[in-house]
């Protein structure tokens, strides 16, 4: 068994970015939040796929990451 230490570590030009990186992380960050509108509680109508049917449930593709969800009683014509 080999008693000897490893070697230090040297910063690399990769150590540079992290720090570049981070910095403009929060820009990048902004950018998007101001660029793709938040949830909100307000009613508005949005152009949507249906996907799938449940007993309960209309699923929708809403062009987010995830689908959207509403109650079969929200359609008029629920059948």
């Amino acid at each position: 068994m080999s008693t000897e230490n490893p070697p230090a570590l040297q910063p690399s030009a990769d150590d540079s970015l992290a720090t570049d990186s981070t910095e403009s992380f929060g820009t990048a960050l902004r950018e998007f939040e101001a660029s793709h509108p938040k949830a909100s509680s307000e009613n508005r109508q949005v152009e949507a796929t249906v996907v799938s049917l449940s007993a309960e449930s209309v699923f929708l593709d809403i062009g987010f990451k995830t689908e959207g969800v509403l109650p079969r009683t929200a359609f008029e014509n629920n059948a």
